[in-house]
């Protein structure tokens, strides 16, 4: 008579060695009851962590990012309307992180008025793999004597939206590795996404909208 025993993966100890060593022990059924020890060298077939993979827009790798030691990330940053975001088919379908900014509001030519910025938004969004997205980025509304215009919202279709003239105050986001502040009006340091000032003869602009994805590769 035979008995089957199962070992799983999952209950060996994690380990970096290319091979396990197993020892079991056998029994004989007849009336010696002799035994003796059997070893088995089984690879380490432990499956590995499988991580995103895209392309577009402009890339950057960080390494220990955000002070992760050990994991490395990349980002997708977009600064201009019409982008594409393509996951790679055989990367996995881990959620990715995105930040997206509208764009800022323009001003009137009237001394020290203030405009507000473009919503900053930050969101974990799942995509397919091997697939195209359309990634929108807002512009800055235009600045004129009596006619300013609402900055351009931004978007990656239906799964995150940011709306313009949301900001009074920048909002600091450090999914580039280090704290940046985006939206708000234009008295503050906010950059992308920044609300117009207004001035004599002058109406500022807003500032354009941008959108950053951030994932894991290693």
């Amino acid at each position: 008579m035979t008995k089957k025993v199962e070992i799983k993966y999952e209950d060996f100890p994690s380990t970096d060695e290319s091979h396990y060593l197993i020892r079991a022990r056998v029994a004989s059924l007849d009336e010696n009851r002799t035994s003796h020890w059997v070893y088995f060298k089984v690879p380490n077939y432990r499956p590995e962590d499988t991580f995103n993979s895209a392309s577009g827009g402009d890339t950057n790798e960080y390494v220990d990012y955000l002070n992760r030691p050990g994991e490395t990330w990349r980002t997708h940053t977009f600064l201009s309307p019409g982008g594409t975001f393509t996951t790679d088919a055989e990367g996995a379908d881990n959620p990715f992180t995105v930040m997206c900014v509208a764009g800022g509001n323009g001003a009137n030519y009237y001394v020290g008025e203030v405009n507000p910025g473009g919503d900053v938004k930050t969101e974990e969004i799942t995509l397919q793999p091997g697939t195209s997205y359309t990634v929108t980025v807002g512009s800055g509304g235009s600045g004129g004597q009596n006619n300013k215009q609402p900055g351009q919202p931004s978007y990656i279709e239906s799964f995150i939206r940011s709306e313009p003239g949301q900001t009074t105050q920048p909002v600091a986001s450090d999914i580039t590795n280090s704290f940046v502040n985006y939206g708000g009006n234009s008295n503050l340091s906010g950059t992308y996404g920044r609300g117009g000032n207004g001035a004599a003869n002058s109406g500022q602009s807003g500032q354009p909208g941008i959108i950053v994805i951030a994932y894991r590769i290693s």
